[in-house]
């Protein structure tokens, strides 16, 4: 396992892995709040939340408190939470 860990640091960068893991927790967060809240069809609208906040975060911060504006952090982070639907699919089957 620490193999594959050091290749993606090596090939990625720990920063890509770090948004990556971070747009994952916020949309788990997120669902886990609001899931209890059972409003029947218009559940698919709020699983829109996780996903739509981590995209105004990243970029919010790429703007704001980096330097270099790289928007592959904001891919990065997209591609944790949108991750975090698929994980969801693959347990209902």
């Amino acid at each position: 396992m620490s193999k594959l860990t050091n290749y993606l640091v090596d090939k990625l960068g720990s920063d890509k892995l770090l948004h990556f893991a971070f747009g994952g927790y916020i949309t788990t967060c997120i669902n886990n709040i609001l899931t209890p809240i059972n409003l029947g069809w218009w559940m698919l609208l709020i699983y829109l939340i996780g996903p739509i906040l981590v995209l105004v975060l990243s970029e919010i911060k790429e703007h704001k408190l980096d330097q270099e504006v790289d928007h592959r952090d904001t891919l990065f982070a997209m591609l944790g939470s949108l991750g975090i639907y698929l994980t969801y699919i693959i347990s209902l089957l």
